[in-house]
């Protein structure tokens, strides 16, 4: 009873400490109305479909800017979450609770990034970056990017005011205007075209790892917390006691080696088998260096002595058989 109130209250904590350390992931600007910019990119013509002698629409620059620079942030968090060890964190005594509890906050934290971009306004930062990919020929593609007025502005800067110029450096002024419309093409081409490509295909990349991961998580907590009941044992109970509850434990951790999809390799198993054996020696010692009447002697160890060798020598000798016959059946 009291081990269950104590478990509630850890798992009343670790939930409160999961939560203020939630991922958020960065969103589209609240002023993009998402329903009509949705609308908007479904109006967009494909490649394959350009309509000839009419002027085509084009995304506003500064949202394919704002999406592209969402989804590299994306992927930046994403992929620090999936590199996640799950023995950072742990001591060298940490136990089985502590897989159990490790695999749960995993999967929380993934489920709540999983939710976060399947939300409207996640799912139009991709369909931003996809219709600019799409964008037909370099020239729209160019728009996206260098709009008339940017444009224009650019080549008033350029002129400087010609008029008032030398002649002599009119010539020059032409020219580093015929070199500058080539210059940003050419900018355009090779950044954003394929950057918008690239970054598309990465975040493919990195959201089947996310799924693959919140499946294995969601998987491996399932399964693992059907041990639940058999490893409070290992923190309640008593070396003789806990020889009884083994088999039981054991046979469980056979089952998910035989049915789960994740947990089922030589790594996973050998780290929960290592994380119970922590558990064992340290309830061990608990026995050895604690207190209480055995039943055998009835003699009571002293708790206040550090000294083993001035504490009674037929309860000392008995918990250490104890520990050695725990030992012999695990």
């Amino acid at each position: 009873m009291q081990h269950g109130l104590s478990t509630f209250s850890d798992d009343l904590q670790r939930t409160i400490e999961s939560r203020a350390a939630a991922v958020d992931l960065p969103t589209l600007d609240a002023s993009h109305d998402v329903d009509e910019l949705l609308d908007f990119i479904g109006q967009l013509p494909t490649a394959g479909k350009q309509t000839r002698g009419k002027r085509q629409p084009h995304l506003n620059p500064r949202i394919v800017r704002e999406c592209f620079d969402l989804m590299q942030q994306w992927c930046d968090v994403v992929q620090a979450q999936l590199k996640e060890d799950s023995t950072v964190g742990m001591g060298d005594d940490a136990g089985p609770t502590d897989v159990l509890t490790w695999w749960r906050k995993r999967m929380e934290r993934l489920s709540s990034v999983t939710e976060q971009l399947k939300t409207k306004t996640s799912t139009s930062v991709l369909s931003v970056l996809l219709a600019a990919g799409r964008s037909g020929s370099p020239s729209s593609a160019h728009a996206l990017l260098y709009p008339p007025q940017a444009a224009a502005s650019d080549d008033g800067a350029a002129t400087g005011g010609g008029g008032s110029s030398p002649e002599g450096k009119s010539t020059e002024d032409e020219e580093g205007k015929s070199e500058a419309a080539p210059a940003k093409q050419q900018d355009w081409q090779m950044g954003y075209p394929s950057g918008i490509v690239d970054l598309t295909r990465r975040w493919k990349d990195v959201n089947m790892k996310l799924t693959e991961a919140a499946n294995e998580a969601k998987d491996n907590v399932k399964y693992l917390f059907t041990l639940d009941k058999f490893i409070e044992p290992l923190y309640t109970g008593t070396p003789v006691t806990i020889v009884d509850a083994l088999p039981a434990l054991l046979n469980s951790v056979k089952m998910v080696r035989t049915i789960a999809r994740y947990f089922s390799s030589d790594e996973r198993v050998t780290d929960l088998l290592v994380k119970v054996s922590n558990q064992l020696v340290l309830q061990s010692c608990s026995w050895i260096l604690g207190s209480g009447t055995d039943a055998p002697g009835g003699d009571t160890i002293d708790t206040g002595n550090p000294s083993l060798w001035t504490r009674p020598p037929s309860a000392l000798v008995q918990r250490l058989r104890d520990c050695m016959e725990l030992n012999r059946a695990y």
